[in-house]
């Protein structure tokens, strides 16, 4: 069998997911491979494409199972890479912190303040207005 059929045949397992056209390519590709070995095993065309069908077993049951698959392992692969993005951006956030050190103190200042006089303020609205 030539190396783009076995590509061909691996498609979604090795590629990012392109859709339902993509799987009903997979499952064609897969009955034409298997009814091409039985023809040179001497089957006729049409007997040999009505037992590779055959072979194959339910082709909706089994679409329906490759979306599923295909679609967790794209999640999957979107949390990945969305986690990856998150330890990227916050690794150059710290170096750059780091490298302005006069910079840094003036935001964690600012930022203690905020969160004091935030925190202040909810406690006098609730003491004198709220009980």
């Amino acid at each position: 069998m030539p190396p783009e059929r076995w590509r061909q045949l691996f498609e979604l397992a090795t590629r990012p997911f392109r859709g339902p056209v993509a799987v009903d390519s997979e499952i064609a590709t897969h009955l034409e491979l298997v009814t091409e070995d039985l023809e040179r095993r001497g089957w006729a065309r049409p007997a040999a494409q009505a037992e590779a069908r055959r072979r194959f077993g339910d082709l909706t049951a089994y679409r329906k199972q490759i979306m599923t698959i295909d679609a967790r392992r794209q999640r999957g692969s979107n949390r990945l890479q969305w986690w990856s993005d998150l330890s990227q951006d916050a690794g150059t956030a710290i170096r750059g912190l780091i490298r302005t050190p006069l910079f840094t103190a003036g935001v964690i200042l600012t930022l203690a303040l905020g969160i004091g006089v935030n925190a202040t303020m909810i406690g006098l609205v609730d003491r004198l207005l709220l009980k």
